[in-house]
């Protein structure tokens, strides 16, 4: 993520928390879905 989008995200998440992004996409004709969970997890928290 880059420029204005990534500086709202950071104005989003507390001090000590990193921001998480998880992207679901479908493409079936004739629709186009995309799903986007944020979550902020503490900066030492490794992805399982």
């Amino acid at each position: 993520m880059t420029g204005g989008a990534a500086e709202r995200l950071a104005s989003m998440i507390p001090e000590g928390m990193e921001a998480r992004v998880e992207l679901t996409i479908t493409d079936e004709y004739p629709l186009a879905e995309v799903m986007v969970i944020i979550t902020a997890v503490p900066k030492s928290a490794n992805p399982g």
